[in-house]
């Protein structure tokens, strides 16, 4: 089963933040960038969260939280939206903006 987590883990990659021990972006900064990319991708995808019953539009995307109604591509994007998200809320790192700029690309956005 796809969750969160596993988002949040792929968005990593993005991030280059990939060993555990020495985090820049800690999972307490990504969970709820990972909440306000899913109701992007809600937003701008609707389409994609027609098989699944969502009561609250803003239902609150948590590491736990199932993703298996998504495709693996979609998840990609999302792992991607969180990446952009997280590199803009860290933008005072040198670079930051550039990365995140070219990685919003990869979305079309």
């Amino acid at each position: 089963m796809a969750t969160g987590a596993d988002v949040i883990a792929r968005a990593r990659f993005y991030l280059q933040d990939e060993r555990a021990a020495l985090y820049r972006y800690p999972d307490a900064k990504l969970q709820p960038i990972l909440t306000a990319a899913y109701s992007q991708m809600k937003a701008a995808r609707p389409d994609l969260f027609l098989g699944r019953v969502v009561d609250d539009p803003a239902e609150p995307a948590s590491p736990s939280t199932s993703m298996d109604h998504l495709s693996a591509s979609s998840r990609e994007q999302l792992a991607i939206r969180v990446a952009v998200l997280a590199l803009q809320a860290n933008d005072d790192v040198q670079g930051n903006g550039a990365r995140a700029a070219t990685l919003a690309r990869l979305i079309g956005g």
